[in-house]
């Protein structure tokens, strides 16, 4: 690792002493309209192969140090202030080994303009070259406008086929059909512009100025493909998303799928001019319910609407829909502020009544080593329900559940079994006969009704009434005289 990052600084050092050579050429030509002399052209032709090659070593070393590092933040921020100097101090020597090129032919152009302008023949050299000087610096010297225009970023493409036209098209204007960009540096642009699958595909590719017409011929062969390109971008339109109810921004989203999709249809040789009447039925049997009756009524006078028709509708509805939202959102807004209403909640402590702790009754463990009779005293001395164990109200008007044992209305942990002390004979015969009560407490008008059945009683002369009969779930027996 030591090594490489050894040899990545040799190769920085060798562009920076090279930016240093063309400072020096720069500050002793500063007229942009003087040519080199031959000497120092051809010496910045064989300096300019040379840092050439020192790119691309340094890419191959910075390519190792980048598998070999966790820190992809350093070498990335390396990279790029390498590359900015580099590419910088490229720029300006193939500017100046174009200052002969370009003087020549403004010199041309001006002489054919002079033939063309005036029958005079000139006589004074040393008059014209002036003239002349000043047409080539009008042609050559802009004016700064004071005005930083945004960086343009290449597109990006990951592989969807359909985002590729929109790329090729991009890329080749950018850098493919760029004559001022090396290979080597188209080679660079287009692998910085491919990601995820699209990269696997020139990523076996050796990084050099020879192979980056193969690598582009490589992805165009890959997705360049106008019969997959034709069948994804129709598949496209019939897949546009059905509407549920009345939006704006899915009528809008709506037209910018269908003129997208369309536009590339055309880009690759569909005659899309006669598709109206199956786009409007596709995509109008899409929309919501309101605004499909909205089409209808507008279709009634029309025939056999037009695409651009059916768009310029849906166009005008999803305006007509931000309006009354924006009014919508205005009068509510409105109204809010006139009748706004505060509301304030009260959070009441509760507290154990046994230990004082902040908890409920029912997690106290004193109050749980209690027997039900005790716990029943200490809710009393508290004036809290028999029944939630809460204050504000009494068991008669308490909305809670009843007893999960019995279905009394107490609550559970008051329940208690108690064994009757009446005694019917001998011991044997008291504990088979015992009863089991539930007793609970209730308040002073709690009344106990017991529940009844019908039933058929035959008199003397054999005629039976419907008589309502007790029964008392209490006792084992239930007796009803003769008379």
């Amino acid at each position: 690792m030591e090594a490489l990052v050894k040899r990545r600084g040799q190769y920085k050092s060798r562009v920076t002493t090279f930016k240093t050579y063309i400072a020096k050429v720069m500050h002793s030509f500063p007229d942009a309209t003087q040519a080199l002399e031959d000497t120092r052209r051809l010496e910045i032709q064989e300096r300019l192969t040379v840092i050439r090659e020192v790119y691309e070593k340094y890419d191959e070393v910075q390519a190792n140090i980048d598998e070999l590092t966790n820190d992809e933040t350093d070498t990335s921020q390396y990279r790029e202030r390498f590359e900015e100097d580099y590419f910088n101090v490229v720029a300006h020597a193939e500017e100046l080994l174009a200052r002969g090129k370009m003087t020549q032919q403004l010199l041309g152009a001006a002489m054919n303009e002079s033939t063309r302008g005036s029958h005079a023949r000139v006589t004074d050299d040393t008059a014209f070259i002036p003239n002349l000087s000043r047409q080539a610096n009008q042609n050559i010297i802009f004016k700064p406008t004071g005005i930083k225009l945004p960086t343009i970023e290449l597109p990006k493409f990951k592989g969807n086929v359909d985002e590729w036209l929109g790329f090729r098209d991009t890329f080749e204007s950018l850098i493919h059909t760029n004559e001022t960009i090396d290979p080597i540096q188209k080679f660079h642009y287009l692998k910085a512009s491919l990601e995820g699958a699209a990269s696997q595909i020139i990523k076996s590719l050796d990084f050099s100025a020879a192979n980056y017409a193969i690598a582009w011929e490589t992805i165009c062969n890959r997705f360049d493909n106008k019969s997959l390109l034709t069948y994804n971008h129709i598949k496209a339109i019939f897949s546009i998303n059905s509407i549920k109810e009345e939006s704006a921004i899915q009528l809008r989203n709506m037209i910018d799928t269908l003129n997208k999709h369309l536009r590339a249809l055309n880009a690759l040789g569909q005659s899309t001019e006669h598709w109206d009447t199956l786009l409007i039925y596709l995509t109008s049997s899409k929309l919501d319910s309101i605004t499909a009756r909205e089409w209808e009524k507008e279709r009634v006078d029309k025939e056999l609407p037009t695409l651009e028709e059916f768009k310029a509708f849906l166009s005008s509805r999803a305006n007509l829909l931000d309006t009354l939202e924006l009014n919508k959102g205005g009068i509510h807004k409105s109204k809010h502020s006139d009748h706004i209403k505060s509301k304030s909640f009260l959070i009441q402590k509760q507290e154990c009544v046994v230990c004082k702790e902040a908890y409920h009754l029912s997690s106290c463990s004193k109050f749980l080593q209690l027997t039900p009779q005790k716990r029943a005293e200490v809710l009393k001395t508290a004036k809290l329900c028999l029944n939630c164990m809460k204050p504000g109200h009494f068991i008669k008007v308490c909305k809670g559940g009843t007893c999960r044992k019995c279905s009394g209305k107490h609550n559970t942990l008051l329940h208690f079994e108690k064994v009757s002390s009446e005694s019917t004979g001998n011991t044997e015969e008291t504990n088979s006969s015992s009863s089991v009560l539930c007793s609970h407490n209730r308040a002073s008008d709690y009344h106990v009704i017991l529940s009844t059945a019908t039933i058929l009683v035959e008199d003397s002369q054999g005629k039976k009434h419907k008589v309502r009969a007790i029964l008392d779930p209490g006792s084992q027996s239930s007796l009803i005289t003769t008379n």
